[in-house]
């Protein structure tokens, strides 16, 4: 989260002319409800539950898909990510993640106490860490685009066949 996944995204897309994929927006599309509701209303275990099945419906290639914190943080959404794409972690660091994202008013797990929230992001670092590459978000979104490009393409020859 506000790590800038959307912005890379869509730079990324557009370069490759792949189609670009917001989880959070497609699961608000498909159940015709903002995340705050969905979570107010259905729980965080509906939630989570039916954005992995949202992940695996969309994952085709030629695709950009950028994924909730929440699901990056989830071993089950990892592994399969990783088994059918490369998978880019944009790296912030708690502080700044939270300077910039605290004004988010749709976000439900940023009501949460400070402590509570850096206790939550802490458990997740370890399972981003299982993507196939780091990048420190902190760089312009252009220049971190063409890393991840750099990355993507030489993912891309070392799985093709000898």
């Amino acid at each position: 989260m506000c790590s800038g996944k959307s912005t890379i995204g869509r730079i990324l897309a557009s370069t490759l002319n792949f189609i670009f994929l917001d989880i959070d927006q497609e699961i608000e599309d498909r159940l015709n409800m903002k995340i705050e509701d969905i979570f107010s209303q259905k729980g965080e275990s509906f939630f989570r539950a039916f954005e992995t099945e949202v992940l695996k419906d969309v994952s085709k290639p030629h695709r950009i898909i950028s994924t909730g914190g929440g699901l990056g943080a989830n071993q089950e959404a990892m592994d399969f990510m990783k088994s059918t794409g490369f998978v880019a972690f944009l790296d912030i660091d708690f502080d700044n993640f939270y300077e910039r994202c605290k004004h988010l008013e749709n976000r439900p797990l940023l009501k949460r106490p400070l402590k509570e929230l850096k206790n939550l992001y802490d458990s997740r670092i370890p399972i981003y860490n299982q993507a196939h590459q780091r990048f420190d978000a902190f760089k312009s979104p252009e220049t971190i685009a063409k890393e991840i490009l750099a990355h993507y393409e030489q993912f891309k020859r070392d799985k093709r066949p000898n």
